[in-house]
């Protein structure tokens, strides 16, 4: 054992509180989904309590026993009414409540632990007996918890601070190109013209379920169109075999390079251009095909998809429950429609705005993910007495 450090039970460390049945009805009332697993704050809704909540009081730590925010940890400013699906605990005086925090928030071995102690199938927990017989171990010394502490304290506000500006420098490259994309298509001076004037608008030969396969040609539904358009590829797990693709290529035409696929149910809109060495088929009804036949830059369309102007034509094909873009309302819509030469101007400034918001992107992220493992170092140099 690190020297002057001792290691007791949960159940030896807090005061047994009595935790006070609250008043039905009473505002606020956190529930175990409203505490944010990742920053451990809590999100305050305009909700009643139920009639099993109970009072936390002011200090005290709640950790959630339930799935799927089993082990979401939070840290009372105030009293507050909360579910009982969380367990309540108050240090001894001689244990710091701010550092017993930071020991349950951001331990890895107490989530290893929690996730081996809980049971149950339809609906995972873990018993408040098994959080209280969890070991911990930590400086007999006040003054050495607050010393550590003081050092958290630090090293997670720089964590923040730096995290903040980077995120900032992210929100004002993407703001920057959202602004310069809506301007270019508010231009008053291009013509406006429907969709089906450049291209013919279909969708596929319908495939049916069971002539999905587990090997052949890749088989796209919207949720794939997604991901190929958010991040160039997919790995998907569904496919139509050799011979159906190539019978549908000579009865009814694949996709082809510069075609356009947009997804026509659930996220709405979400524009792919079909590169040259493409080779997928799709399901029919919830992808849009739309196969170029006259001067267009599909490049241009795609950007032209991200506009205000054209997203509230496609928003306005939102059906009573669910939400659609038909073929029919694909050729209605409208597009601001410069010079083919204008169009190619606009794509190749677009695309290096989007190429620097995607380096800051990678940049921001890499920034996170260095800094999770910053956070990480300090503390199990903290809690292995080594700060």
């Amino acid at each position: 054992m690190k020297q002057n450090w001792q290691t007791k039970k949960l159940s030896e460390i807090f005061n047994d509180i009595k935790v006070e049945k609250a008043k039905e009805g009473s505002v606020p009332y956190v529930e175990i989904g409203d505490v944010n697993i990742n920053t451990k704050t809590i999100v305050f809704k305009k909700k009643k309590s139920v009639k099993s909540a109970v009072v936390a009081p002011l200090n005290s730590i709640i950790v959630s026993r339930v799935r799927p925010t089993r082990g979401a940890i939070s840290l009372l400013k105030n009293e507050l009414v909360i579910s009982s699906a969380f367990t309540v605990l108050k240090p001894k005086s001689f244990l710091s409540q701010k550092l017993l925090f930071y020991y349950l928030a951001y331990s890895e071995d107490f989530s290893k632990f929690l996730s081996k102690k809980q049971a149950g199938l339809l609906y995972p927990s873990i018993r408040e007996k098994d959080i209280l017989d969890y070991k911990i171990c930590y400086p007999k010394s006040l003054s050495e918890q607050k010393r550590i502490i003081s050092i958290l304290d630090k090293a997670f506000a720089d964590i923040v601070k730096t995290k903040d500006n980077a995120e900032k420098n992210l929100k004002n490259a993407r703001e920057l190109f959202e602004s310069y994309l809506q301007n270019i298509f508010e231009n008053k001076k291009w013509q406006i013209k429907k969709l089906e004037e450049f291209y013919k608008i279909t969708s596929s030969k319908r495939v049916f379920k069971s002539e999905w396969e587990r090997k052949g040609v890749p088989f796209y539904r919207a949720r794939e169109i997604i991901k190929l358009a958010k991040q160039g590829f997919v790995d998907n797990d569904l496919y139509i075999s050799e011979d159906m693709y190539n019978e549908y290529a000579i009865k009814y035409g694949i996709p082809k390079e510069n075609d356009i696929m947009i997804t026509g149910v659930g996220t709405l809109g979400i524009c792919y251009v079909v590169k040259k060495d493409d080779k997928f088929y799709f399901k029919d009804g919830n992808v849009v095909w739309l196969k170029t036949k006259d001067d267009i830059n599909s490049r241009f369309v795609e950007y032209a998809f991200k506009s205000t102007f054209v997203k509230k034509q496609v928003d306005d094909g939102l059906g009573a429950t669910v939400g659609t873009f038909t073929i029919i309302k694909a050729k209605n819509t409208l597009i601001p429609t410069p010079s083919i030469s204008e169009q190619s101007i606009v794509v190749k400034k677009l695309d290096i705005l989007s190429k620097e918001v995607k380096k800051l992107e990678g940049i921001y992220q890499k920034k996170v993910v260095d800094l999770n493992e910053l956070k990480k170092s300090i503390l199990q140099r903290a809690f292995n007495g080594e700060l």
